[in-house]
């Protein structure tokens, strides 16, 4: 099953990830995923890290930066606007 996942990834990178495709990678996700995930481009992720915006993050190194799948569910869930209540 992972290894679908990556192959889907391999043939198509620009292709949004499902939901389930983010668990099947396992409990971390790179950039590169996380952004294909939320359909933005990687730097918007890097743009929001350094405006203290978006997703949290883990940096496990000065230059690998890692997301959490349920950390994006989470932020795309603080992101909802309920239309009827919406100013």
């Amino acid at each position: 099953m992972i290894n679908d996942a990556f192959s889907r990834l391999d043939s198509n990178p620009t292709a949004p990830l499902s939901i389930s495709d983010c668990f099947e990678f396992g409990s971390l996700l790179t950039q590169d995923q996380a952004a294909s995930f939320l359909n933005v481009d990687p730097r918007t992720l890097e743009a929001w890290r350094t405006r203290h915006e978006g997703p949290p993050y883990i940096k496990l190194t000065r230059r690998a930066v890692r997301y959490r799948p349920s950390d994006l569910l989470d932020f795309i869930d603080s992101r909802l606007v309920n239309s009827a209540t919406a100013a």
